[in-house]
């Protein structure tokens, strides 16, 4: 048989504007958003009992002020971006692929064909659980990684995605 390889029309190509996405629970953005909080609210605890607890000579509490100010802006940012960015992810589950969206200031868009995925993830940690959810993550073949992860998961919406992930006939 003789090689061939034809030019495709930029015009033939699939589009992936018209996918539905789905939303990934609400819930999930608020766990990942009182992490940050609860976190953050360690290490304030830490930085106040260190700075109270040490003698701190008067020039160097003059250049604390600014550097404390700034730190006080990122942890007031910080949660604001993790749910914003958390609520960015979407996916859809389409015959053939699963593809998900995700990313505030650069985007991330992945298309997985089914039939490359070699193994499913279902993961839940302690609060995951509490909250019903999980995460879902999809092991391609040639990566020694998962291919991308889908978290805030309903754990019956995962369950029935690795179930029809793994039942999908590969031709």
């Amino acid at each position: 048989m003789a090689f061939t390889n034809i030019e495709v029309a930029l015009c033939d190509l699939p589009t992936f504007e018209n996918i539905e996405f789905n939303d990934i629970d609400p819930s999930y953005a608020r766990l990942v958003c009182c992490v940050a909080l609860v976190v953050e609210g360690v290490i304030a605890g830490i930085g106040i009992t260190i700075s109270l607890l040490a003698d701190i000579p008067p020039p160097l509490q003059e250049q604390a002020m600014p550097i404390w100010g700034a730190v006080l802006f990122f942890m007031t940012i910080l949660p604001l971006y993790l749910f914003k960015a958390t609520r960015a992810i979407k996916y859809s589950i389409r015959d053939h692929d699963l593809v998900v969206k995700s990313g505030l200031f650069w985007r991330k868009e992945v298309i997985q064909p089914i039939r490359r995925i070699q193994h499913v993830e279902l993961k839940r940690g302690p609060l995951e659980k509490r909250l019903g959810l999980a995460s879902i993550s999809l092991f391609s073949a040639g990566t020694s990684g998962a291919t991308f992860t889908i978290p805030g998961l309903r754990l019956i919406t995962a369950a029935r995605m690795r179930r029809y992930v793994l039942q999908t006939e590969r031709v």
